[in-house]
């Protein structure tokens, strides 16, 4: 009985463990700018993003494969951009590539909505796919990633937003920490992965993963061994 005790007490150990993968937050150094996420689906993590704004700038959220320190770096990255001028806002998907920024055309976030707080603070909230079918302009989070946040660039027009060199944020900076999802990641259906990306498509985070890899492989053993235990 004692033996079943520890076992029970192991498992559920590791279920609480693997549980604590569907959220996270980190903050920058100053604690100006922070960032949280829940995963909210078999293939969806809902984001919440804030930094200091006002009427007349962006922020902007990174997720690449390595940390950046340099604005040279900003290149073949995902980015997220918002803005709000308490009359019109923006939260657009965009890919950098050469350093240019470039809008997604398949525009892989929903949920979105701004807030533009009293003491100068841009809260974002989006919702992406853990894995995207979008696959020249989406970076997967089925692997460790890095989030890069910045803010304090200007915006000249709020419904036709542009981001060039003529207007690169003021400050920048990569979090001190990943966001870690690959025990969630799921491979999109074959039908889904085929379509051509300027094909009208539903939500990626909508669309059914295939069969194999719907189960968290994580909880489904620890579930097993409990049940074994409680015969």
């Amino acid at each position: 009985m004692n033996y079943q005790i520890v076992v029970l007490a192991f498992i559920f150990s590791l279920l609480s463990l693997s549980l604590a993968q569907c959220t996270g937050a980190l903050t920058n150094s100053s604690h100006q700018v922070s960032v949280s996420w829940m995963v909210v689906g078999e293939n969806s993590v809902s984001f919440t993003f804030t930094a200091p704004a006002n009427s007349s700038t962006y922020t902007s959220l990174v997720i690449s494969d390595h940390p950046i320190i340099l604005p040279l770096q900003f290149n073949n990255v995902d980015v997220v951009y918002a803005g709000d001028n308490e009359t019109t806002n923006f939260v657009e998907d965009r890919w950098i590539v050469n350093f240019m920024s470039l809008y997604d055309k398949q525009q892989d976030i929903e949920d979105t909505s701004t807030l533009l707080t009293d003491d100068d603070l841009l809260m974002v909230n989006f919702t992406r796919p853990i894995i995207s079918t979008d696959e020249a302009q989406d970076t997967n989070l089925n692997a460790c990633k890095y989030l890069i946040w910045a803010y304090g660039g200007t915006v000249e027009s709020f419904k036709y937003p542009k981001f060039t060199f003529q207007n690169l944020p003021q400050a920048f900076g990569t979090f001190n920490g990943q966001i870690c999802l690959q025990y969630y990641g799921v491979t999109p259906s074959p039908s889904a992965s085929l379509m051509s990306s300027s094909t009208p498509t539903s939500s990626p985070s909508s669309q059914t993963p295939s069969a194999a890899t719907n189960n968290h492989p994580v909880i489904f053993i620890i579930l097993s061994s409990l049940s074994f235990f409680l015969l």
